[in-house]
């Protein structure tokens, strides 16, 4: 027992408790500061966690708690916290990943379409307009702090699906189904040039080769992040009641 504890009027189990009070109303505060975006907001918050933990000790100091209850309840709201601080940070990355494959996706179509209209009608023009769907659903999200934006792309997706006597729930599975199947089509299927192709091997398929093998390890790992979130939406969505 240190002598700062030995000498606290209340004795060092409530000092204890006072500390781990502190040290949730500093945790708040750096929570806050990280994912509250508007002032009130984060004021607002820091108040109520630093309330709530005044109330704690108040208890324990009044006897109506006991410090080892204290405690526990103190730890398991920091724990809380923490918990809600980790799921919207990989939101976050979630909609940060989705956003740069939206963007990759229309570079991709753009590239599909500048080799000539066939690539383009059955690949490049469907992979841009996903993109640029992607890009504006997750830069609203990120933005706006919503998981609820819906682009026009999927929006057809859905209306398509009411039509066929589904729901939205269909409508956005087969937009999931897509995007992983054009992403597929894309990594493993699609034939571009090799590097340095000569002018007539340009037009002959032995000078091509599968996307996957002209890309780099970070590159394959980003396509991989991206469909495993777009998978990871299909799930929810599946089961989503």
């Amino acid at each position: 027992m240190s002598a700062r504890q030995g000498n606290y009027p209340l004795g060092p189990d409530y000092w204890e408790v006072n500390q781990a009070a502190t040290r949730l109303t500093a945790y708040a505060c750096s929570v806050s500061a990280r994912h509250l975006r508007h002032g009130m907001g984060r004021v607002m918050f820091n108040r109520e966690v630093a309330y709530f933990a005044k109330q704690v000790a108040d208890k324990v100091a009044l006897g109506e708690l006991s410090p080892e209850d204290g405690l526990k309840v103190l730890r398991a709201e920091e724990v809380s916290l923490w918990e809600q601080a980790e799921r919207l940070g990989r939101r976050a990355v979630g909609l940060a990943v989705g956003l740069a494959g939206g963007v990759s996706q229309v570079a991709t179509g753009a590239g599909a379409c500048a080799t000539g209209p066939g690539l383009c009608s059955y690949f490049g023009a469907p992979v841009f307009a996903h993109g640029v769907n992607n890009i504006y659903e997750n830069g609203n999200n990120l933005w706006n702090g919503r998981d609820d934006t819906v682009g026009p792309i999927r929006k057809g997706y859905q209306e398509a699906a009411k039509k066929l006597g589904y729901g939205e729930r269909e409508g956005n599975l087969a937009y999931y189904s897509a995007d992983l199947g054009m992403a597929g089509y894309g990594v493993f299927f699609r034939k571009p040039l090799k590097p340095g192709a000569w002018r007539l091997y340009k037009y002959h398929d032995i000078d091509r080769v599968r996307a996957f093998r002209l890309m780099g390890v970070s590159t394959l790992f980003f396509e991989g992040a991206v469909s495993g979130i777009t998978v990871y939406q299909m799930i929810v969505e599946y089961f989503k009641k």
